[in-house]
């Protein structure tokens, strides 16, 4: 098995992703990007170069600070 692919959720920034991933557009087309690299996704809308961040997030005020839910125990019966 290859390396695992993570989604990590930066506060008031963007999405940076690890492992092997394809970047498809809504036409089906893939987007080429620098796969030795993480890529990193904007999240604030603001990018001029979206998908992509371009550190629009620092200009714009973008605020989000994501945290997973606690699991219960009924999530962990399920």
């Amino acid at each position: 098995m290859g390396d695992p692919v993570e989604i990590r959720v930066r506060d008031d920034g963007p999405y940076k992703v690890t492992g092997p991933v394809r970047l498809i557009d809504p036409d089906g087309n893939e987007i080429a990007y620098d796969a030795s690299r993480p890529l990193v996704l904007c999240r604030c809308g603001g990018s001029r170069t979206k998908p992509f961040c371009d550190k629009a997030h620092r200009e714009t005020g973008f605020s989000s600070c994501v945290r997973a839910a606690a699991r219960t125990s009924a999530d962990a019966s399920a």
